[in-house]
């Protein structure tokens, strides 16, 4: 079913379907348009992918979680494999890009890491509260430079960070 979405500037509507390893490319009136991918550990094959992010320039970041990595597509190009990266044995969960589209941040494991857009290691946020203990499963990017990371759904908790990793706030969304 379908895990991540993101919208490019021409209308179309770009959905992670995990369950058939494959992203799904629709109109805003739900019209079918094409797919790729398909299941396997080869480029442009997915296993588990999961969240997505999409630049002004439609190059296409997927998070393919069960093969570790973030797979990098033109959507300029037909949809046309790039590049791959991975940093470690973690599950990628979900991709975010900055508003100025020049870092990347990732949910991996308990962590955000922070990557260039060519898939560069550039640092990582740690979980700062330590009265949560929760996986982060979800990040957004606002336009003033916050990051938005939801926790684990069972708990419902969503902390705001500055691009830098210094901890904002904390919600409990359970209110």
């Amino acid at each position: 079913g379908p895990v991540g979405v993101a919208c490019d500037k021409n209308g179309q509507v770009y959905v992670v379907d995990q369950l058939n390893n494959r992203v799904q490319v629709l109109t805003l009136s739900g019209d079918y348009v094409t797919a790729f991918g398909s299941k396997g550990n080869k480029d442009g094959e997915f296993d588990g992918p999961n969240g997505l992010a999409l630049s002004s320039t439609g190059v296409l970041y997927v998070c393919d979680s069960d093969n570790r990595r973030i797979q990098v597509f033109d959507t300029q190009r037909d949809h046309q494999f790039q590049y791959s990266f991975g940093h470690g044995n973690k599950l990628y969960c979900d991709v975010a890009l900055n508003a100025t589209e020049d870092k990347l941040f990732a949910v991996i494991g308990a962590y955000v890491m922070v990557f260039t857009p060519q898939g560069h290691f550039l640092y990582s946020i740690a979980q700062h509260i330590d009265y949560i203990s929760l996986l982060p499963i979800s990040i957004c990017c606002t336009p003033d430079g916050h990051l938005l990371v939801g926790h684990d759904t069972s708990a419902g908790f969503l902390s705001v960070y500055h691009e830098d990793g210094t901890l904002v706030t904390a919600a409990d969304c359970n209110l």
